[in-house]
């Protein structure tokens, strides 16, 4: 008899979690020896259709669908395992006996500043209290993995890394039709850099809007911004508004994002904190050389293939995007990137993932 895993998606906006679980969700749709079944709140979030996964879409809001809804339905189909996806594991099912796998993605609530104070102290005890009744947690990355023994005090072999991998379809893109399409109908004006991330002082929005309006009178790039803005971006918008120069696009579909890396100059990624960061293994696949923070998780995810700052500062972020620009650090930065994306694959993290069952 095949072994039932439920896998508990819900809360999911569109970022990298998202495109974490997607990918995860393809892989263990190939797996034969166990069945799984998706139980999520949320109608428009997966709309992929699976030949082995089984669908169960509860809806209600996030309170119920945590405390009341799932559980029951975890019991109606007398699962054994069940895989939490974004860091927490709900108070009602804390007690119950069936195995709890956690994925944790980062310790970001534990530092102070990055999420308004009442997410904060939420998160902080949820986190807190669900590393203790896991039966294993499932970190993305190294870094990651060290926090959650020392902020949390979990052993370390309680922690299994399982990392990330980068989707085939971000890749060079030839078809030049393709992206003057997309040049087109975004209205883009070349040259340009790329942040693809939300307006949010977690993702550093600020102090990379003023290093860009400190150097755009020393080069002619514009800067696009693909996603949606977080609470208390207020000031983020205000300088955005002073630079024609600075477009927000919004979230954009995967195949236009990935038009965008191929055309742009750079990828502007310093972020002050990343469990992973999975935009730099998406640029650097599809040959965008890429800016990034010399903290967190970031060094150990982009190897030898960034350009690093000290994302707290603002000449630093201001200086790469003009030593970027360079010819000879563009093309070794890109091969660099080309050759770390080898690392990670989404098969190997499905099969780290299937290994805590055994």
């Amino acid at each position: 008899m095949k072994k039932k895993v439920g896998i508990i998606a819900r809360g999911i906006t569109d970022g990298g979690v998202k495109r974490f679980i997607t990918n995860i969700l393809r892989e263990l749709d190939k797996i034969k020896e166990y069945e799984f079944y998706l139980l999520y709140n949320q109608e428009d979030l997966f709309q992929d259709s699976y030949k082995r996964i089984r669908k169960i879409l509860i809806k209600t809001n996030k309170l119920k669908f945590d405390y009341i809804y799932s559980l029951k339905e975890i019991k109606r189909l007398n699962l054994g395992d069940i895989i939490y996806t974004k860091n927490t594991i709900p108070r009602t099912h804390i007690k119950q006996r069936f195995k709890k796998y956690l994925i944790i993605h980062d310790m970001g609530h534990f530092i102070r500043g990055l999420y308004p104070l009442k997410d904060t102290a939420f998160m902080r005890l949820s986190m807190g209290r669900s590393v203790d009744m896991a039966d294993k947690i499932l970190s993305v990355s190294e870094f990651t993995k060290k926090e959650i023994v020392k902020t949390l005090g979990v052993k370390k072999d309680k922690i299994k890394v399982i990392g990330e991998g980068i989707n085939k379809e971000f890749r060079i893109i030839k078809d030049k039709k393709r992206l003057n399409k997309t040049i087109k109908k975004l209205g883009i004006t070349e040259p340009f850099f790329l942040y693809p991330s939300e307006i949010s002082h977690r993702k550093n929005t600020r102090r990379i809007l003023r290093a860009f309006n400190e150097v755009d009178n020393q080069i002619p790039h514009h800067l696009y911004i693909t996603g949606g803005k977080q609470i208390n971006s207020n000031k983020e918008l205000r300088l955005i508004k002073k630079n024609t120069r600075i477009k927000v696009l919004g979230h954009i579909k995967k195949e236009v994002l990935i038009d965008l890396y191929n055309l742009a100059d750079a990828c502007i990624y310093p972020s002050l904190y990343e469990g992973f960061g999975l935009p730099i293994l998406e640029a650097q696949a599809c040959g965008c050389p890429v800016i990034t923070s010399n903290t967190s998780s970031m060094p150990e995810v982009a190897g030898r293939g960034a350009l690093f700052v000290n994302p707290r500062e603002i000449k630093e972020i201001k200086d790469s995007m003009i030593k970027i620009l360079e010819e000879d650090l563009r093309t070794r930065i890109k091969c660099l990137g080309l050759k770390n994306i080898r690392r990670f694959n989404w098969k190997t993290v499905s099969k780290k993932i299937l290994e805590v069952f055994k």
